[in-house]
Order: C-alpha cells, then sequence, then structure tokens
C-alpha cells in the first residue's frame, strides 16, 4: 500500500513537473520577441497587443534578466499611450523588481506622450537617478527637462553622466545647450569645453558639429558664413567660379570645420581648370580632425585627373575604386562608363 501511494505521489510530481517545464519553455519562446522590442525597438515596438496580450506573465513572472514580464507587456502600453494599462501593468512589475526602474521609465514616458510633462519629470526623473548608467532612461530624462526649460538641471544631470555616457546624450546635450543659451544668457566656458569634448568624441555626428559652431563662434558669425555661402552658390550657378571660390574661402575663414565648404570650393577650382589647387585642397581636408570619410573626397579628386586619363588612368582608376568601395555611388557609374572606354576593373 505504502508503495502505492509512493508511486501516485511520484507520477503527480512528474506530472505537475513536465507541466511546469512546458510553462517555463513555452514563456522562453514568448520572452524572445518581447525582449527583442525591449532591448532593440523600445520606441516603436512591432508586436500586436492583441498577440502580447496571450503571452503568459505570471509563471514564470520574471524573465532571465530579472525584468518583470508584465514590464515587458507594458511597453506596448506605452507605445499605444494607454494611460490605464500602463499603469497597472507597471505597478504589478514594481512588486516582482522595482530595483530596474523600469516602471517609473514607462510611466514616465507615457505620460510624456500625452504631453502630460510634469507627471513625466517626476517618473523620468526616479528612473535617470535611480539608473544613472542606463542611456534611454537619461536622454529621455534630458528631452523632459528641455520641454520644461529646466536649463540648470540639465546641464547638472550631464556633468553627473557624461563620464559613462554615450553618443546620444552628448548629442541632446550639445543639441539643448546651442538651442537655450545662444538667444538668452550665452554660453558658459564649460558649455565650450563640452562642446570640444563631444566633437572630439564623436566628429562625424552633424547635430553635434553644428552644435559646436554654434556655441563656441555664436549666430552672428553663423550668419556671416550662411551669407558668404549663399553668394558663393549664387556664383557657382552663374558659372562665376573665380567669385565663388573667394566667397566658399571667406566661409571657410569664419567655420573652418564644415567640409562642405571646403569640397564646394574644390568643385569650384576643378571646374575654373585649377586642377593642382583643387587636389591640394582635398589633400589637405583629408587631415583634417572634422573629415567625413564618405568616399566624396577621392571621386572628387578623380574628377581633377580624370580628362588627362591618358597620362593617369591608374590614378583615376585608383581613386574611383576606393571611392566606390566607402559607398559613394557617383564613383560606381564613373567606373562603368570608364570600363566601356579604357578598361578600369
Amino acid at each position: 500500500m505504502k508503495n502505492f501511494i509512493f508511486n501516485i505521489l511520484i507520477f503527480i510530481f512528474i506530472l505537475l513537473s513536465g507541466l511546469s517545464n512546458y510553462k517555463v519553455f513555452k514563456s522562453y519562446q514568448e520572452q524572445l520577441p518581447l525582449l527583442a522590442d525591449f532591448n532593440f525597438r523600445q520606441e516603436n515596438p512591432i508586436l500586436t497587443i492583441e498577440k502580447v496580450e496571450n503571452y503568459q506573465d505570471f509563471y514564470p513572472n520574471l524573465n532571465s534578466t530579472m525584468i518583470p514580464i508584465k514590464q515587458l507587456k507594458a511597453n506596448y502600453y506605452v507605445r499605444d499611450n494607454n494611460l490605464e494599462k500602463t499603469l497597472e501593468y507597471t505597478a504589478e512589475g514594481d512588486k516582482l523588481n522595482p530595483f530596474l526602474f523600469i516602471g517609473d521609465f514607462q510611466r514616465g514616458r507615457v505620460y510624456y506622450n500625452l504631453n502630460k510633462i510634469d507627471s513625466s519629470y517626476l517618473y523620468l526623473k526616479k528612473a535617470a537617478q535611480g539608473l544613472s548608467r542606463n542611456q534611454s532612461h537619461i536622454t529621455h530624462f534630458q528631452k523632459t527637462l528641455a520641454r520644461l526649460s529646466k536649463i540648470n538641471e540639465l546641464d547638472s544631470l550631464f556633468e553627473k553622466v557624461k563620464n559613462f555616457s554615450e553618443e546620444a546624450v552628448w548629442q541632446n546635450q550639445m543639441y539643448f545647450t546651442s538651442l537655450f543659451k545662444t538667444l538668452k544668457d550665452g554660453h558658459s566656458y564649460k558649455d565650450s569645453l563640452n562642446a570640444e569634448e563631444a566633437l572630439k568624441k564623436y566628429p562625424n555626428n552633424r547635430i553635434i558639429r553644428i552644435a559646436h559652431q554654434t556655441i563656441n563662434l555664436g549666430l552672428d558669425k553663423i550668419g556671416s558664413a550662411n551669407l558668404f555661402d549663399k553668394e558663393a552658390l549664387k556664383y557657382f550657378s552663374e558659372k562665376n567660379y573665380e567669385n565663388a571660390i573667394k566667397y566658399w574661402g571667406k566661409a571657410i575663414e569664419i567655420i573652418p570645420d564644415d567640409q562642405a565648404y571646403y569640397f564646394n570650393m574644390a568643385r569650384s577650382l576643378t571646374l575654373n581648370k585649377k586642377l593642382k589647387r583643387s587636389d591640394s585642397i582635398l589633400i589637405e581636408l583629408k587631415s583634417k580632425s572634422f573629415f567625413d570619410d564618405n568616399g566624396e573626397l577621392e571621386f572628387l579628386r578623380a574628377m581633377n585627373y580624370i580628362d588627362d586619363i591618358s597620362n593617369n588612368k591608374f590614378r583615376v582608376c585608383n581613386l574611383l575604386k576606393e571611392s566606390k568601395q566607402k559607398g559613394f555611388k557617383a564613383a560606381e557609374n564613373v567606373l562603368i562608363q570608364l570600363e566601356e572606354q579604357i578598361g578600369c576593373f
């Protein structure tokens, strides 16, 4: 009799274990797309709310990284601006693990989306302070501070986190600094130092580059450079390349780190048959710290020699191949034409 009861208990245990293992396995399968959306598509997750609602979130109720599954699902209610469901699911998730501050972050996001910025500020501040190395928490809090024009708090936040922050945090700070302070109290020495450091860290970030110019030059100088650029473009369209060169030179004197000015001047020099000077400017540009190596420079250099291709075939072909490898589409088109004429490949 004892053996019979024991066998029954063993059978029940195995049955329950099998059921438990199945539910855990099923949950892990469902967690994969939830986690992919959460990690890589948080602002615009792709799963439908109907599908998400059918995923189990009570056994297990945490994923392998200790994120409450309720809060993985709450991400979709944030996307849909469903305040009631977001508050419900984030509150339930907080009971399981409040230490990641995901609930505060998601509540702050949904309030921001609903234009309830004061409420967003309260929750995103908690999220940013609670997990200050989380880049999403910081960037969203930066945007909320900007909406509320809390510039001093924005600066203070950045000084606390900048040493371990990524590009998005630096970009936000530079953008908001240039936006708010240019027309108000002006920029501080600290702003200038941060702008220099930002440009050094991320030289190919266009927003940071423009902000750097605004912070360090001011609107008056930028306005003057833009006027020179406008004049140069006018002369260029009229094929008055001599004056186009002159005015882009003036623009470079004011803003010496704008790649477009150098390229435009080089094009004008090429069309004005001043090929050596054009090539010299392009070679000089390549050594600049702000140079964005997208293949256009090699293409422009090739154009300086293409009229005398019989004596410069090797140089032209190599420059065009290098330009093509860097993704500059025009180089590929020219290479195809040259292949038919002289064989470049």
